[in-house]
């Protein structure tokens, strides 16, 4: 179900909430919102602490290019900055709320966030909203069979206990494969707290912020924006260099996530990994946790080979076999248990 929604009747002096109203349907077995949003900061800090509020999400991202221009770019225009506030509306049904900050004149894709934040939101046109429902479905990883996983955890003990003692939790997703590169680059080489200030600092100062939720987030800029970033940031100009070629990829199209998912997952690694900059432990993160593609396991992650050494005995790559056509989820749930909990007693080896 899809309505156009002018929320209830505000306050005198309160701006009007213009957003697009979808239904989804997802059991609270399928998803546990309060608990995967929770995770979600943990395992990948770049989402941000605002993310999950009260049981609640409030997810802002740039909805993916939808139409290519002059030599197969991407245009600014095809990308907008959305915010979807994500409830739950019963058991069975999760209510998604769309809306994006106002258009200014020309194409811009709306207010930068070092300028005054947006009061309202603006109502995303039909097609746009659909766009961004689409997303937020992988975001959540709700395009995943949650049946179909469980059936394949069920086969490997330790992973079906972790699993069974998390019930609900989905990785939730960076909003885009750029995104995720985005990330990647900024935090080589730093401690998590000096790599979450410094991309902070960067969304900040390029990004637009949008209504959220009776709140505001901010999104990263489009890829146009990123080509010349300023020593301001406090990046390195080694950084602020594969910022531009990160940029330029994602407006090829190359960061394309529906592209990345087609692909077999070691042929999409080894395609993101030739970009400057982006490592295969990268190449694995944009993969997995920026297009969404459910078979990649991340054997170049120090934290997961640490949890599975506790968990399992022989050859990383050889137990993760058994895991097929879902690493990514597998490999997720052992980072997650051991990020949060470390090794629990009675699923060691």
């Amino acid at each position: 179900m899809t309505t156009g929604d002018a929320g209830r009747a505000p306050a005198e002096g309160t701006p009007v909430q213009a957003v697009t109203t979808r239904l989804e349907p997802a059991t609270c077995d399928e998803i546990d919102l309060g608990a995967s949003g929770s995770v979600a900061h943990v395992v990948v800090p770049a989402v941000g602490r605002d993310l999950w509020r009260g049981g609640e999400l409030r997810l802002a991202f740039l909805t993916d290019g939808g139409r290519r221009g002059a030599g197969g770019r991407r245009g600014v225009g095809d990308r907008r900055a959305v915010g979807v506030h994500v409830r739950r509306r019963s058991p069975a049904m999760l209510e998604f709320r769309v809306g994006a900050a106002p258009r200014r004149a020309g194409a811009d894709i709306g207010p930068r966030a070092r300028d005054a934040p947006p009061q309202a939101a603006a109502e995303v046109p039909q097609p746009e909203a659909e766009r961004a429902v689409a997303q937020t479905r992988r975001v959540l990883s709700l395009d995943w069979d949650g049946a179909s996983f469980s059936a394949t955890a069920g086969r490997d003990p330790v992973l079906d206990g972790l699993r069974r003692a998390n019930p609900g939790i989905r990785p939730i997703l960076f909003g885009s494969p750029y995104e995720a590169a985005c990330w990647a680059v900024v935090c080589q080489g730093l401690r998590t707290e000096q790599a979450v200030a410094l991309y902070s600092r960067l969304v900040t100062r390029y990004g637009r912020v949008v209504p959220v939720g009776g709140s505001s987030r901010v999104v990263l800029a489009p890829p146009a924006e990123l080509r010349a970033v300023s020593p301001t940031t406090r990046l390195s100009a080694r950084k602020r260099e594969r910022l531009a070629v990160v940029a330029e990829a994602a407006e090829a199209g190359l960061l394309d996530a529906a592209a990345l998912r087609s692909m077999e997952p070691g042929e999409a690694v080894d395609l993101v990994d030739q970009l400057p900059g982006i490592g295969p432990l990268s190449a694995e993160l944009v993969v997995a946790r920026g297009a969404g593609h459910p078979d990649v396991f991340p054997a170049h992650d120090r934290v997961l080979a640490a949890a599975m050494r506790e968990l399992y005995d022989g050859r990383f790559v050889d137990v993760a076999e058994r895991w097929r056509p879902y690493r990514s989820w597998a490999s997720f749930v052992i980072r997650s248990a051991a990020v949060l909990h470390g090794v629990r007693p009675g699923v060691s080896r």
